[in-house]
């Protein structure tokens, strides 16, 4: 395996924020379900971890009424 130079490296990271800022434009414009189906080789956690914080769709009281099998 080859090192990269410094110009690469450089180059590899631009690469790969763009990347990233472009699915955030994506995420904008999509439900949680299209955003993962666009993305399968991507770990679907992570997807829905960028979605929600370009959403900010979070609902807090949705976890209060799916209490299944959890005890107080």
């Amino acid at each position: 395996m080859t090192s990269l130079s410094m110009k690469e490296y450089n180059q590899d990271i631009e690469y790969r924020v763009n990347k990233i800022k472009a699915m955030k434009k994506v995420a904008e414009n999509v439900t949680l379900t299209e955003f993962i189906e666009q993305y399968p080789r991507h770990d679907y956690v992570a997807l829905g971890s960028l979605w929600y914080s370009v959403n900010d769709d979070i609902d807090v009281n949705f976890a209060e009424e799916f209490r299944v099998g959890l005890t107080d």
